[in-house]
């Protein structure tokens, strides 16, 4: 028995055939609202439906436990409301669609041990895992196993190693991400930056990019680690500090962003250019901090929760009545990554792996709140933007990068 939980309830067991199924799924804007959890369901069918006519499952090697449990809460809520608004449409190819979530934990061990179960129960597509130090200690695993997979790991590597025709990327690789952030410091008249990363693969992954376009042009840095289970940052800050930088990048995954926030706050720090990586975006990141303490940082992100376009003010209203709660980029992200998928699936007429790759090698701007999909040899995400977050709890838009 798959040890998994399904978050579909009966309630979104319909049977009308998704709309616009002639067109792309548009984000938000489109979809209907999700209804309610305690609302009553629009049709049940009494029988099992025939093996033809069962649910399109995705399986998620997802992060629910540990700490990184804060971003994967974020990814499997999104998620979630897409499914959610594709079955109150009457799902796809008339078939109800499943969420199945393995906790991918937030070390590559218990990734390991989620994938493992879910390789084998077959399902239609496999999502994750996010982080690119889970992703590349599977890589082989998911060659061997061969199938369709959209995972979300950025650093450099993966595509090397991760060969498998049928795995796609949904976010924005280093190569375009961890460059612009590098580049937009540096056009700001840095004379020294300060570059703090985790120390696994996704901030591996950045170091090694951002110092490389550093030594590139020529500017100083001086580059200190951490752990993602750190609470104590003072040894690296004071390092950086003490090296008289005038600029700082901050890299890093879970609640540690919060708290060296607060540290350099303390330490005389946190005025110095800095440029983080989504801490100072996030509703729950921000409601831990002060707003001193990120007041005029810059953030590089995939999307921009404050923004006036139709499909994310859509996407909030959805996802404040579906969860309770504010969304954040990762959210966003892969609420995107999901209608993609389905809209692959009814525009490929059946869920076969190889159906419906060849419908996702021509996707060419998907409509998507973090930046349009287009399919580039594997990848979809090609854009990412710079934002300031001033203390009055605004977040502006500085630069769009486009990769």
């Amino acid at each position: 028995m798959k040890k998994a939980f399904s978050i579909i309830l009966a309630l979104f067991m319909v049977v009308f055939v998704l709309t616009g199924c002639s067109g792309q799924q548009t984000p938000g804007g489109s979809a209907s609202p999700a209804p309610s959890v305690s609302s009553p369901a629009s049709s049940v069918s009494s029988a099992p439906p025939s093996p033809a006519q069962g649910p399109v499952q995705i399986a998620g090697c997802m992060t629910v436990t540990g700490a990184l449990s804060t971003d994967g809460d974020q990814i499997n809520k999104g998620i979630q409301l897409a499914v959610a608004q594709a079955n109150a449409k009457g799902g796809v190819l008339g078939r109800e669609v499943e969420y199945i979530i393995e906790d991918a934990g937030s070390t590559p061990d218990t990734a390991l041990n989620a994938i493992n179960r879910i390789i084998v129960g077959n399902y239609d597509v496999i999502f994750g895992p996010h982080f690119s130090a889970q992703v590349l200690a599977m890589t082989d695993i998911l060659n061997d196993a061969g199938q369709l997979n959209i995972f979300g790991g950025t650093n450099a590597r993966i595509m090397g190693e991760l060969t498998n025709p049928y795995s796609v990327r949904c976010r924005v690789p280093d190569r375009i991400n961890a460059r612009a952030v590098a580049v937009f410091v540096g056009d700001q008249g840095a004379k020294k930056v300060g570059l703090l990363t985790v120390s696994d693969d996704f901030g591996q992954g950045a170091r090694n990019i951002i110092e490389e376009y550093f030594n590139e042009i020529g500017l100083e840095f001086v580059s200190e680690i951490f752990n993602t289970e750190d609470r104590d940052f003072t040894t690296q800050l004071l390092n950086i500090r003490n090296a008289g930088v005038d600029a700082m990048i901050l890299w890093g995954l879970g609640d540690t962003p919060v708290l060296i926030a607060r540290q350099m706050f303390e330490l005389g720090m946190s005025k110095l250019l800095v440029m983080s990586s989504g801490v100072n975006t996030t509703p729950e990141h921000r409601a831990r901090m002060e707003p001193e303490w990120y007041d005029g940082w810059y953030a590089n992100s995939q999307w921009n929760p404050t923004s006036t376009d139709p499909l994310s003010v859509a996407f909030n209203k959805d996802y404040e009545e579906f969860h309770g709660s504010m969304p954040n980029f990762l959210a966003a992200a892969w609420y995107s990554t999901t209608l993609w998928y389905l809209d692959c699936v009814e525009k490929a007429g059946s869920t076969d792996k190889d159906a419906v790759l060849e419908v996702m090698k021509k996707t060419n701007d998907f409509p998507a709140l973090n930046g349009n999909y287009t399919w580039r040899d594997r990848d979809l995400c090609n854009q990412i933007i710079i934002v300031q977050t001033p203390a009055d709890g605004s977040i502006n838009n500085i630069r769009v990068v486009e990769g």
